[in-house]
């Protein structure tokens, strides 16, 4: 049970109010103030204190028998394990003989050959199909016409003006950067 004097540490009249409310409603009946009074009496009563238990007694010691423990110390000898004659025949295997169905199981299956696409050979689908005026100019190759713009440069180390104008965003000056990995374990 709530002291006064515990009350009166409560910081404030709000956490009094509450801790009165909390006891009046949970010791409502007589029968809650009868328990509560024997835990209180419980709680107040000396602490027993507990025997130490009794270090365990010291065993004998096994005596071993030196016979047991040499025929355990030995290596374990394995036989060599024989392999079968992989040529030889077993007996029963000249004897047998075949069932209908496992002639059935025995015969090899009807595979149909793949056909292979032959150089030059058009698909006979492809040949009834007609072309689109967009298609047969796409088919066309582009004819570009002769000139520098389209040879190879007369100096390959030369560089564009608009080149030498541009400004590194700093996302590119991240992504120029080699990545660092770990050295590879061998």
């Amino acid at each position: 049970m709530i002291n006064n004097a515990e009350l009166k540490k409560c910081a404030t009249l709000r956490n009094r109010r509450k801790i009165r409310k909390k006891l009046h409603k949970a010791l409502a009946s007589p029968g809650d103030w009868e328990r509560h009074n024997s835990a209180l009496k419980k709680l107040a009563a000396p602490k027993r204190v507990h025997e130490q238990p009794q270090p365990p007694k010291p065993t004998k010691k096994k005596k071993y028998s030196l016979k047991r423990l040499n025929v355990l110390a030995q290596p374990i000898n394995l036989h060599p394990i024989m392999m079968p004659d992989p040529f030889s025949v077993k007996q029963s295997a000249l004897t047998y003989r075949i069932t209908k169905h496992m002639k059935h199981l025995a015969k090899m299956k009807d595979i149909p050959q793949p056909i292979f696409n032959v150089p030059g050979r058009v698909n006979p689908m492809a040949l009834l199909i007609e072309a689109s005026t967009r298609i047969i100019n796409l088919a066309k190759s582009v004819v570009r016409p002769l000139g520098l713009e389209t040879d190879l440069k007369k100096n390959a180390f030369s560089v564009s003006p608009s080149a030498l104008k541009a400004i590194c965003s700093p996302r590119l000056k991240v992504l120029a950067k080699p990545k660092k990995r770990p050295p590879h374990k061998r």
